[in-house]
């Protein structure tokens, strides 16, 4: 997979190129098309996917891990479903592992591995406040900037993979060289001590040059060196580390976890402790000797060097002269309308257009333009030395949504769009979002229609409904209430949560309507109505009481209990007698008793709900 989705647009990121494969995906550099950055996008193992125990684990982890904020962390943007399947968006760091520090260096130099390691154990110790535990620290793990700034990757993700069978060979990929001993042995209670022995055995590396493990050696005997063997001192295998510095790490990697530093923050103050005591002068490894004096070369040394010296001359003027006699190179230049497109060029990307220019010495080219919102172009060719070629390409917009227009007979029907009013018929054709459709439309004296369907990504929908005109022998009843009401009509319950019922049709005559509500009761009312009537009833179970005082900011006391709303305000209270007061210091308290019943009220879209008001005259004691 990793090769052939280079060059392709994936949920609005380009990817551009593979930057590293784990047991868990692979982790491609990409742009971000809308954000216009670039980013990494670790496309998740399609076969942990199936692990539902793993997916529950990883999505949670991935929303604590978003949630860490440190320099010295890389970012977690999103976690996102694609048509490649789960991936994370993470920050793009441009540089390079501590294992390839290592791997190209050998052993660092003292003052360039105390500011990487203090660095991380700051990272370390942001995410252990946070709750986070790394459990896979290790080299390959940590990322240096082109200016030495460490950026701590895959935070979190090795606790997860212990939760699956798909990822048990924890052995491989040298991460067994970092494991804790309580890791080793599978105890489930690893915490952050865990980390801080994988760190120190990292520390011992980047001072030693090498871990205190020969890559022959089985799972098995590294698995019982650790648990019970004997690490070697780091000046064993480079005798030029400082013993201060080897007390710290050892202490870092003690088998028994108590015994090693119990945080970062702590193991973070040894180092500094060392650093500012002057970080004891490197030993020279005891073969060193004093450098002897150069020896004066012979004649016929100097004749043989200055032969060399000739060559390496004659060399160096052949490779400037080379570009004259090799193949030459093309001219490409590609534009685009609109402009600002993604080039790849054999699925490598070259930049954004327009590109002016371009060199290419080989034949035959593929070129892949992308832009968000826009429909990708790929054209195929091939270009001789010394061609030049230009390339327009005119990008047409994605669809991204259909057209509705709406009508009736007759017209002049209120229309309502996924519960949104959006005006009269006819309504002219506009934009939808594809998918599911809901329409509502509603005239007086005309049965209120309703219809759903899906409408599909540039499909182009009319609706001319024709309306149901109500018999003269009917009326409509439109009843609310508050929500959780239950509405009955002659004694047969109509709907419940009222303000979602919509119109009732009843015969014209004489009914009585009830609004039970769950803890208030029920109230009742008879009601005569015409054929052709459409009437609306609102029933109100809680009243709002208006308070007033003088003078104001008093406290308001309902039933003996303080509100904490002060005078002038409002309060609202459901059926039954109610006592008010209120409550300042230095005056004498009133009281007042309502009894407050339910009312109904024919009225409007939005009837008023009547209100009692009190109002005191405060007495100072």
């Amino acid at each position: 997979m990793e090769s052939n989705i280079i060059g392709k647009v994936i949920d609005n990121y380009h990817i551009l190129a593979v930057l590293g494969k784990g047991g868990m995906g692979i982790v491609y550099k990409a742009k971000d098309m809308a954000l216009d950055r670039e980013v990494a996008l670790k496309m998740m193992d399609a076969s942990l996917l199936r692990d539902e125990s793993f997916l529950k684990r990883f999505q949670s982890e991935a929303k604590a891990l978003a949630k860490l904020q440190n320099p010295n962390i890389v970012s977690v943007f999103a976690l996102r479903e694609t048509e490649m399947g789960l991936c994370i968006v993470m920050e793009f760091v441009d540089g390079y592992t501590l294992a390839d520090r290592i791997r190209e260096s050998g052993a660092l130099q003292l003052e360039m591995t105390l500011k990487i390691f203090k660095q991380l154990l700051t990272a370390l110790d942001h995410a252990h406040n946070a709750g986070i535990i790394h459990r896979d620290i290790k080299p390959s793990n940590v990322m240096l900037t082109k200016s030495d700034v460490v950026k701590v990757t895959d935070f979190g993700l090795a606790k997860i993979q212990q939760v699956s069978a798909a990822t048990a060979t924890v052995g491989t990929g040298g991460t067994l060289f970092y494991m804790s001993p309580e890791q080793v042995r599978g105890l489930a209670n690893v915490d952050a001590r865990g980390d801080i022995y994988s760190l120190g055995m990292t520390l011992y590396e980047a001072v030693a040059g090498q871990i205190p493990f020969s890559t022959s050696d089985t799972d098995f005997s590294i698995r019982q060196a650790i648990v019970e063997g004997r690490i070697p001192p780091p000046d064993k295998l480079n005798r030029s580390v400082s013993k201060d510095l080897v007390k710290v790490i050892m202490k870092a990697i003690e088998k028994d976890p108590d015994k090693r530093f119990q945080t970062a923050s702590e193991m973070w103050t040894a180092l500094e402790k060392f650093e500012r005591n002057g970080r004891k002068t490197e030993k020279k490894p005891a073969d060193e000797t004093t450098e002897p004096p150069v020896p004066t070369p012979s004649p016929i040394v100097r004749r043989l060097v200055y032969g060399v010296a000739a060559l390496v001359i004659l060399i160096m003027v052949g490779l400037a002269l080379m570009p004259l006699f090799s193949p030459q190179a093309a001219l490409l230049t590609i534009t685009s309308e609109p402009g600002k497109a993604l080039v790849s060029l054999n699925d490598e990307y070259i930049g954004e257009t327009p590109i002016s220019n371009h060199e290419t010495k080989q034949e035959k080219l593929a070129v892949r333009i992308a832009k968000a919102s826009y429909q990708t172009r790929d054209t195929s060719f091939t270009i001789e030395g010394g061609q030049r070629v230009s390339l327009l390409f005119v990008l047409k917009p994605t669809e991204s949504e259909a057209l509705l227009k709406i009508d009736t007979q007759p017209r002049g029907a209120r229309v309502r769009l996924n519960g949104k009013d959006i005006g009269s018929t006819p309504v002219p054709s506009f934009k939808v979002a594809p998918g599911n459709v809901a329409v509502r439309l509603e005239k007086d004296f005309y049965l209120p229609m309703d219809t759903s369907f899906v409408i599909e990504v540039g499909q182009n929908v009319n609706l001319d409904i024709p309306l149901v005109k109500i018999e003269p022998t009917m009326a409509a009843l439109i009843l609310r209430s508050e929500q959780g009401v239950s509405i009955f009509v002659d004694g047969e319950r109509k709907a419940s949560e009222a303000n979602n019922s919509g119109e009732i049709q009843v015969a014209g005559g004489t009914h009585k309507i009830t609004f039970r509500h769950p803890k208030f009761g029920e109230s009742s009312e008879s009601i005569r109505l015409k054929a052709g009537d459409r009437k609306r009833y609102t029933c109100f179970f809680q009243r709002p009481v208006p308070i007033n005082a003088d003078p104001g900011w008093g406290i308001i006391v309902v039933d003996g209990r303080k509100t904490e709303l002060q005078t002038p305000n409002v309060v609202s209270v459901g059926r039954g007698k109610h006592s008010f007061t209120v409550s300042k210091i230095g005056y004498e308290t009133e009281e007042r008793v309502l009894e407050v019943e339910p009312i109904i009220v024919e009225g409007s879209e939005n009837p008023v709900n009547p209100a009692y008001l009190l109002s005191f005259k405060l007495k100072k004691k």
